[in-house]
């Protein structure tokens, strides 16, 4: 009998110092850490800035500016600590001709997450104050909340949350920005290789995020840019300058009621500096984009809904633009998406516009794809739909060549489903100075399915009498649904001279004669 007593005393010892041990385990795992973010223990790469002899307070009062930079100065730039930043307000005064803290190379200057540690503008700082200055190599910064504190601010555009300037591979991960009288991030000359993910821009007075300067290698991702005063994300080099070898993936952008320009803007600063080889991809932009002297920029598998007046436009200058996949709505904008030329050197090439679903909504004249001025663009196997109103000056496609001394010399026209515009499928208009040199409109299908059709026509291709395009290939059409005519507009028949007679005649005086509808549908599978 004591024999099992003695054993089941020990058996129950054991399973008590066990359940010890677990309670200690989990109480230390959770509770404790939850209240321990004023006082990090500071070993290995972490210094607690919270902490002896930094004890910055963050407490939305104290002016904690002094003991972060102290903490910041304080390691060697070649050890890489992590700077380990209290939970709370952390008010950073900023001194006349300087900024908030101005972190060293190779250091990681992080808070607890965005929720629990927030920087803090003073109010009154001066214009061209930043909230964190990084100007050295490989610094990080994460998991921090930046406050402008705009509203107690005067005016002036350049006070900016985070400024990188010639920091090469700057990274800024799980951070928001806000409420800034200038930039949430701001980008510029130096910072190459720079990786921004998982970033809200928000409430600034300007930008959500600007690319400044001349700039290389930079992918922006899995972030959030809305309500921001002025451009969402922008693009501005300075004169000389370009930005290229840009990713922006997985991202949001919406200027909401707060802003109506563009939300996205891609540039360089002249007909000769382009910015070049961008990939935006698999985004939701809520607004329009803006292409300026710019090639190979690929737009694709982005969904999104303009309710801006500005059309995604290619403007001046752009060389290898393609516009694939995507899914766009507008509702105010005068076209889904806008080309024009200014003139000798300023036009765009080589442009391909497919694959994309255009919903066109704009209650006034509007076009899926408006086109004044350009040297070579195809559109083709688009789907592109209209309000199905009766407006006299819309159409799937605008099409007109603007420069006297620059010939617009390719338009291709392929596979499209053109449906419910209020005049015409396609409409082209010229004068005969600037003139199209060569127009393709092969297997497209022009419909309208609206109630009371309004687009009875499939196309105007001459449609002011302006002597629009020389080199005409009409072929394989069908009309369908309220579509009951081809052509509205084209050559009358008798005479044998430009664009008087039943063909078109080239300047080689090769006659391109019309056929007759094929009875057999155009649509086939995209060709990318």
């Amino acid at each position: 009998m004591n024999f099992f007593k003695k054993h089941w005393l020990t058996c129950f010892s054991a399973v008590c110092a066990a359940a010890l041990i677990i309670f200690c385990i989990i109480y230390f795992s959770t509770t404790h850490h939850s209240v321990d973010k004023k006082s990090l223990i500071t070993n290995g790469p972490f210094v607690n800035v919270g902490g002896p002899p930094y004890n910055a307070k963050c407490d939305g009062v104290t002016d904690d500016r002094i003991a972060i930079q102290t903490a910041i100065d304080s390691v060697e730039a070649d050890q890489k600590k992590i700077l380990q930043l209290p939970a709370g307000r952390c008010m950073l005064m900023t001194p006349t001709g300087g900024h908030g803290v101005i972190p060293l190379h190779g250091q990681t200057l992080r808070g607890f997450d965005r929720d629990s540690t927030t920087l803090v503008m003073s109010p009154g700082s001066a214009d061209g104050t930043f909230l964190i200055y990084a100007t050295a190599p490989d610094i990080t910064i994460e998991n921090l909340t930046l406050d402008g504190s705009k509203s107690g601010q005067t005016p002036g555009e350049h006070r900016h949350g985070i400024m990188g300037n010639h920091a090469p591979r700057l990274k800024i991960q799980h951070v928001t920005s806000q409420n800034f009288m200038g930039d949430g991030f701001y980008v510029y000359t130096g910072s190459d290789h720079v990786t921004v993910t998982d970033v809200l821009g928000q409430l600034n007075s300007r930008n959500g995020l600007t690319l400044g300067g001349q700039f290389d290698t930079g992918d922006f991702s899995d972030s959030t840019f809305i309500d921001n005063g002025a451009q969402q994300f922008d693009t501005e080099p300075g004169v000389g300058s370009t930005a290229k070898n840009i990713r922006i993936w997985n991202s949001t952008f919406d200027g909401h009621a707060v802003s109506s320009q563009y939300v996205l803007t891609v540039g360089g600063s002249s007909g000769v500096d382009l910015a070049k080889n961008w990939d935006i991809h698999g985004n939701r932009i809520n607004g329009a984009i803006y292409v300026c002297w710019a090639s190979d920029i690929r737009i694709y598998n982005n969904t999104g809904t303009n309710t801006t007046t500005h059309s995604t436009m290619l403007y001046r200058t752009t060389d290898h633009i393609r516009i694939w996949g995507n899914t766009w709505t507008t509702t105010a904008a005068p076209a889904g998406i806008e080309i024009n030329g200014t003139g000798p050197g300023q036009m765009t090439t080589n442009a391909l516009i497919t694959n994309n679903e255009l919903l066109i909504a704009t209650p006034g004249a509007s076009a899926g794809l408006a086109i004044s001025g350009a040297i070579s663009v195809e559109f083709s196997d688009n789907i592109v739909r209209g309000a199905g109103l009766a407006v006299i000056n819309s159409a799937g496609l605008k099409i007109r060549a603007t420069s006297p001394v620059v010939n617009f010399k390719t338009m291709i026209v392929r596979r499209n489903h053109i449906s419910n515009f209020g005049r015409a499928g396609i409409f082209v208009t010229g004068n005969d100075l600037a003139r199209l040199q060569m127009l393709d409109i092969t297997d497209n299908v022009f419909d309208d399915d609206s109630s009371v059709s309004t687009m009875t026509s499939a196309m105007s291709l001459n449609d002011d009498e302006g002597n629009a395009a020389a080199h005409v290939k009409v072929s394989g059409n069908v009309v369908m649904g309220g579509v009951s005519t081809l052509y509205s507009r084209r050559p009358p028949s008798g005479a044998k001279s430009v664009l008087t007679g039943d063909e078109w005649i080239t300047t080689e005086i090769v006659t391109i004669p019309f056929p007759t509808v094929s009875t057999t549908s155009p649509i086939t599978s995209p060709v990318n």
